[in-house]
C-alpha cells in the first residue's frame, strides 16, 4: 500500500499539534520577578515561591481556570478561561484581589500569558493557534 506524502505530513501535523496540547496542559505555567517565582494551575492564581528551596510562601485562589501568570513592573497579572469568556487579570500579589480586568471579546480564549516586560501581553489563543497582542492599560497615579 503507498501512502502520499500529504497523508504522511498530514498524520505528523496531527502528532505534533496532540503532543504540543499534552504539554500545555500538563504543565504549569511559572512566572518569575522580583525575587518571587509564581505558578498557576486549575483555579489558583499563583503560589508565591520561593526561588531557592521551592517552599510554598503563600497560595492566591481564583474564582476562574487560570491558565498563565506574568509579572510586568512589580504587577502581577493572570490570564483565565472558562467556557466562552476570558479575561487578563492585574492580581494584588500579597491579597489576591483583583484591581483590574481587561475582559476579552466572546469566543477570545487566552491559553497562556506573557508580558514583553513594558506595555504588551501576549496571550495565547487556545485551540486557534493563534497568539495575540494586548496593550497593558497605563498606570494610573496614585492619590
Amino acid at each position: 500500500m503507498n501512502v502520499s506524502d500529504s497523508a504522511i505530513k498530514e498524520e505528523a501535523e496531527k502528532q505534533r499539534d496532540l503532543a504540543v496540547q499534552a504539554i500545555v496542559e500538563e504543565q504549569e505555567r511559572l512566572a518569575r520577578a522580583h525575587g518571587k517565582l509564581a505558578t498557576s494551575a486549575h483555579r489558583l492564581c499563583g503560589k508565591d515561591l520561593a526561588p531557592s528551596t521551592g517552599a510554598v510562601l503563600r497560595t492566591i485562589e481564583s474564582n476562574r481556570f487560570v491558565t498563565g501568570v506574568s509579572f510586568v513592573d512589580g504587577e502581577l497579572w493572570h490570564g483565565t478561561w472558562e467556557g466562552d469568556e476570558s479575561e487578563l487579570r492585574h492580581v494584588d500579589a500579597e491579597s489576591g484581589a483583583v484591581l483590574e480586568r481587561l475582559t476579552m471579546p466572546a469566543g477570545t480564549n487566552v491559553s497562556g500569558l506573557e508580558s514583553d516586560g513594558a506595555d504588551l501581553f501576549y496571550a495565547g489563543g487556545g485551540p486557534t493557534g493563534k497568539v495575540r497582542a494586548v496593550r497593558r492599560p497605563a498606570k494610573r497615579a496614585k492619590r
